[in-house]
């Protein structure tokens, strides 16, 4: 069986230009990806606080619309107090993670590669190797400048990248599945959790409820 070629394909021919091309390449397009991440995670951050409030609100109501189901006005408070602690706590975590201004300095990152990345482009076409040479040294710097002034981005959103581009990369569709799987744990699946698990919570102890004695 013939061994698979672990070279990647731009450093085949050690070419610094060609080398150089394809980092400003896959850095832009993480860093975008890793933007898009941050910025699911804000909406679903602000949603599922915005949610967590409204239970508070629903809970209290209870009583008033519901008057089969048999629950104790010392429940009901217990509950509330203990959405109330979770609501502050949560929201105090998600507030020091900064999803939003983070996603906008991705962003930023990825749009300052971009430009070098094209400017790179228009170099290539210089006949003058010194000139090209100048400028490429200049790009160089300029790459190194830009990665020291912004955090790195996380392994996710590296994969999130490859698992578009299976062909350059050669990989399957495995990949590409399980990739989206892990971006679905890691970015949405505690959101949904708050979500949607109390009104299943509350559907289920409603029907326990009303033919029950009082809770």
């Amino acid at each position: 069986m013939e061994e698979k070629d672990t070279i990647p394909k731009y450093l085949k021919e050690n070419n610094w230009i060609k080398e150089l091309n394809h980092k400003l390449w896959i850095t832009k397009g993480v860093r975008f990806e890793a933007n898009n991440r941050l910025k699911q995670k804000a909406f679903l951050s602000n949603t599922s606080l915005a949610f967590i409030s409204s239970y508070l609100i629903i809970i209290n109501l209870v009583p008033l619309f519901f008057n089969d189901l048999k629950i104790s006005s010392e429940l009901i408070g217990f509950f509330t107090t203990a959405l109330s602690i979770l609501l502050l706590v949560f929201t105090q975590i998600e507030s020091s993670n900064e999803y939003k201004l983070n996603a906008h300095f991705y962003h930023s990152c990825a749009l300052k590669i971009s430009n070098l990345y094209n400017d790179l482009r228009i170099i290539k076409e210089i006949k003058d190797e010194k000139e090209q040479e100048k400028n490429v040294i200049e790009i160089t710097e300029e790459y190194k400048n830009i990665l020291n002034q912004y955090e790195n981005h996380e392994p996710i959103d590296t994969n999130m990248f490859k698992s578009k581009k299976l062909d350059y990369y050669e990989l399957d569709k495995w990949f590409k599945y399980s990739t989206e799987l892990k971006f679905y744990f890691t970015v949405k699946f505690k959101y949904y959790c708050i979500i949607f698990l109390p009104p299943i919570l509350f559907t289920i102890i409603y029907f326990l409820g009303i033919h029950n004695e009082p809770i």
